[in-house]
Parts: structure tokens; C-alpha cells; sequence
């Protein structure tokens, strides 16, 4: 077996269901009532993103990334936002752990036909209360998790703008009945497991375009950003198998190595080289050629490359990881650049 057909049979074996019916989507259906009890009439749309959104996933180090779109006026800052989220998740009977700009759980996938069966409006029950207009109560900063966001003028950071459209055109924002218990399956269908999910809560800057705020923990600072401007950027490059393979790679190595860091700088290291299946002069590499040059990026120019954010230019995303983190990332790949030679089944599995 060739260097190629062994990674393309990886490639194989970790290819995700990102689709309509992929059971991992039907977390959302078992995150919504907790979800809607946190923000109430406040929250404007739950979309996959991350991995899934940019092809870019693999099945056996997957999160789901659900983007929850806040209206502007929601009067809680970005960090009480972040913060209530935290003691919603843990009222609900979660384990919240704390990431950068996300909350990390555990939540059993239902399947598409679950999703379905469960679609109902709100009941407004699960102890949410009702959402209010105006200033907000001055205990805001404090509140328990189990109270609904309040609604007034839009955040510092937010353009001050009327209206409530979904954050993607075209997406359906599902609401779904609250009662009963919001971490329990539908029963009846089989094939549960074990979801690891992202839930990044942002607010959106106004009702004309996509941008949202978010709130950077690391930093205690908030920054805006643009998740349709990834997916654009990550699908647009056509590098799904190289960053694939180095997420494998990040994840059988123990890395820090954020997954849109490590997309953007598979991106960069790969710029000059001709796309697969694009006409060119200069035939395209296969593809451990190209996963070699990713290893010779990382190790040679990845610890001082400044990678920004394609939203907004003043979000370093390169600072994300400290120099000690970029040194083990650094020398990661120049051990598996070496290992190369003799053995793929030594870098990746």
C-alpha cells in the first residue's frame, strides 16, 4: 500500500455524516429547551458550525459546534451571556467545561426522525421567565441559569438595529416543546451515543449582515467574528483532506491546536501548491506530498506566523496559543516530517 492509499483509507474510515440526518445534529433538538429557557425570545437561531459547517470533521475526534445567535438588544453583556450559559448548562444536569469563546458538554445524539417527532412550540414551561423589555434588572450579573435573558438596548459592541432575522438565509430557526427532560433521548430510537458539543453563544451586531460579537474568555475581552465568512474561506480553499489528516494527527498527539487555527494554517502552508483536480502546469502533488509540506510549515515557519481572523483582521487567532504551545505543535510535526520516511502508520492512524 502507497503512502496516498493509506491516508485516503483514513480518509474512508473517519468520513462524517454532516448531512440532514446525521444523528449528531439531533443534539440540537435535545439542547433546545435548555437553550430556549436560557435566552428565551432572545435567541434568533442555533446553527451547526465549525467542522461540520466547513467539511472539515472526523469521526473519531468530532465535535459539534452549534452557534447560538443572540439578538442585539439582549441587555446582559457578552461575558454575562457567556456566564449564564454556564449555570443554565449545569441547572439542566450538564457539565459545563469552559473553552475560549465556547462551553463544552457531553449531550446523547438522537436521530433525524426523532428530530421530527419532537418539533412543537414552546410551551414556556421548564421554569424560564418571561422575557422583559427595558433596562435590565441591576442582579443581572448575578442571576442563576435558569432565568431568561433580558431584552433592551444592544450591547457596546453591537450596531443598534431593529428586527430579528435568522443568523443564515435560508435556515429554519426550530423551536421545540421544553417540557419533560431536555438530556433525555427520544425513546424508542436506537443508534444513541455520546456527543461532545461546542456551544458558542454570540450576539449579532445588527439585522443586515452576519457579523456577531462574541465573548473571548483567555483575554476577558469580546471580538467580532463571522462564522458564514469561515465556512466561505475553509470550503473555498478545497483542503478538506490535508487538514483532515492534521486533525487526526493534532488529536492521536495530545495537541492545543485549535481546529480554525489549524485549518487557517493548513490554508497558508499549502497557498503556492496547484488544487486537486484543477488544471494547471505544474500537476498537483499527491496527497502525503502535501501533508509533508504541512509538517515542513509547522515546523520551520508556524511558531512566529501571524494568522488573523478572515472576518476581522484585528482578531489575532495566532495569539490563541502561547509560544510554548506553538513549540509543541512545532515539534510535533518536524518528529512526524521525520518519521515520514519510514513509516505513515507512526504519524497518523
Amino acid at each position: 500500500m502507497t503512502a496516498d492509499q493509506y491516508l485516503h483509507a483514513i480518509l474512508l474510515r473517519e468520513a462524517v455524516d454532516a448531512g440532514p440526518n446525521s444523528p449528531l445534529l439531533g443534539v440540537q433538538t435535545t439542547l433546545m429547551p435548555t437553550l430556549q429557557q436560557w435566552a428565551g425570545d432572545n435567541l434568533l437561531g442555533v446553527s451547526p458550525s465549525g467542522s461540520f459547517m466547513k467539511g472539515t470533521a472526523v469521526r473519531s475526534g468530532t465535535d459539534i459546534d452549534l452557534f447560538l445567535s443572540l439578538s442585539e438588544h439582549t441587555n446582559e453583556t457578552l461575558k454575562e451571556v457567556y456566564n449564564q450559559l454556564f449555570d443554565c448548562l449545569t441547572s439542566a444536569g450538564y457539565s459545563p467545561r469552559r473553552q475560549n469563546v465556547s462551553l463544552n458538554i457531553t449531550v446523547p445524539a438522537i436521530t433525524a426522525g426523532a428530530k421530527a417527532q419532537t418539533s412543537a412550540s414552546l410551551d414556556g414551561t421548564a421554569g424560564s421567565r418571561a422575557l422583559t423589555q427595558g433596562s435590565p434588572d441591576p442582579s443581572s450579573s448575578a442571576a442563576a441559569g435558569s432565568r431568561a435573558l433580558t431584552q433592551g438596548s444592544p450591547d457596546p459592541s453591537s450596531s443598534a438595529a431593529a428586527g430579528s432575522r435568522p443568523l443564515i438565509q435560508g435556515s429554519r430557526v426550530l423551536t421545540f416543546s421544553s417540557s419533560g427532560e431536555s438530556r433525555r433521548p427520544i425513546q424508542g430510537y436506537e443508534g444513541t451515543t455520546n456527543c461532545s458539543v461546542d456551544l458558542v453563544p454570540a450576539k449579532r451586531q445588527n439585522p443586515l449582515s452576519s457579523d456577531h460579537s462574541l465573548y473571548r474568555r483567555k483575554a476577558d475581552t469580546w471580538t467580532k467574528t463571522n462564522v458564514l465568512t469561515h465556512a466561505q474561506v475553509v470550503r473555498g480553499a478545497a483542503r478538506a483532506d490535508e487538514i483532515r489528516i492534521l486533525k487526526l494527527w493534532r488529536n492521536q498527539q495530545g495537541l492545543d491546536f485549535p481546529s480554525f487555527y489549524l485549518e487557517l494554517s493548513v490554508i497558508r502552508a499549502l497557498l503556492a501548491r496547484p488544487l486537486p483536480g484543477m488544471l494547471s502546469h505544474n500537476a498537483p502533488p499527491p496527497l502525503a506530498q502535501r501533508v509533508i509540506a504541512v509538517f515542513d510549515y509547522l515546523r520551520d515557519s508556524f511558531p512566529a506566523a501571524r494568522i488573523t481572523d478572515p472576518a476581522n483582521t484585528r482578531n489575532i487567532i495566532s495569539d490563541d496559543l502561547t509560544a510554548q504551545e506553538k513549540a509543541r505543535v512545532s515539534a510535533a510535526a518536524k518528529a512526524a516530517r521525520e518519521a515520514a520516511a519510514s513509516s505513515w502508520e507512526a504519524i497518523v492512524r
